[in-house]
């Protein structure tokens, strides 16, 4: 309704304007219109009066339209080569309908997070420490690991900065000001599926909170648990995921949890092994026989 009565607003503007150009140059429009312009003019007018009413009374209407159509013809994306902004104007709105797709087509990630060197792997699970004590362990407060921090001050936190470094395409942010991705393209391992909506993935610390903490971290202090916590110094110690996913895998270790994608349960082990190996993480018996049944099937 609001778009109708803009219209009508515009073109009741344009025919009072092509009256007073008339008017300037001394031409009688009603002698070639056959229009009474005295009777069109009162219309014109009270279409004009209505519609200022209506944006008095209604001004979110028209303000939530105004956002909308610049959504669609300006859109904020940030180059994957580092974080200057620019604006890209008449691109396609995304369809925020579809947010994941089929993986037909292999992308750079794919290859990436399922490669692994068997050997480096190994000499990883040999250096693994196990120690059963881990299920006494208590006292896990997950603020102590503090949330996301903005390290940089760009007022992109963690989750957002890793959004920006693992998406495949340029991001989209949902707002002006850059601080939260809306939209990207990202391969998610657990599930095998692309996803193009942020609000749709979790970031997983991929060996959760919890099991870091009762496999060692309950004996670090506040600051290293929030280094842990926040750490990208390795590509894949936080990882967007599907967030059914992150969320039914909780901070369950491989002994109880895997994807469901099982291509990806090689790749998996060996990340999983590697953080352990490199934050000095125990596993427990039961982890660690299931880390040797997986790595057995990955030769």
């Amino acid at each position: 309704m609001f778009n109708i009565l803009g219209l009508l607003t515009a073109l009741s503007f344009i025919f009072i304007f092509i009256q007073g150009i008339s008017k300037l140059f001394d031409v009688d429009l009603e002698k070639y219109t056959n229009i009474k312009f005295k009777t069109a003019n009162i219309y014109a007018i009270s279409i004009i009066f209505i519609s200022f009413i209506f944006n008095l009374l209604f001004p979110e209407a028209f303000d939530n339209r105004s956002q909308i159509e610049n959504f669609s013809s300006e859109t904020t994306v940030i180059n994957e080569q580092n974080t200057n902004t620019t604006i890209v104007e008449n691109i396609e709105p995304i369809d925020e309908t579809t947010s994941t797709t089929n993986f037909s087509d292999k992308s750079e990630t794919y290859y990436e997070v399922f490669n692994y060197d068997l050997a480096e792997l190994l000499d990883n699970i040999n250096n693994l420490v196990i120690d059963n004590s881990s299920s006494f362990v208590t006292g896990y407060d997950r603020d102590e690991f503090g949330g996301w921090i903005d390290e940089d001050n760009d007022c992109q936190n963690t989750r957002a900065e890793i959004l920006i470094d693992t998406s495949e395409e340029s991001v989209a942010f949902r707002n002006l000001d850059n601080c939260v991705v809306g939209y990207g393209y990202w391969y998610d391992p657990y599930t095998d599926e692309i996803y193009t909506d942020a609000s749709n993935l979790d970031i997983d610390h991929f060996v959760p909170l919890k099991n870091a903490y009762i496999s060692g971290a309950y004996l670090w202090d506040n600051q290293r648990k929030k280094e842990y916590s926040n750490y990208r110094g390795y590509e894949y110690h936080l990882i967007p995921v599907f967030k059914s996913a992150n969320r039914e895998k909780s901070a369950y270790g491989p002994e109880v949890w895997l994807p469901e994608n099982e291509d990806f349960h090689c790749g998996y082990i060996n990340i999983w092994v590697e953080i352990k190996t490199y934050w000095d993480l125990t596993v427990n018996e039961k982890e660690y026989e299931k880390i040797l049944e997986i790595t057995s099937s990955c030769w």
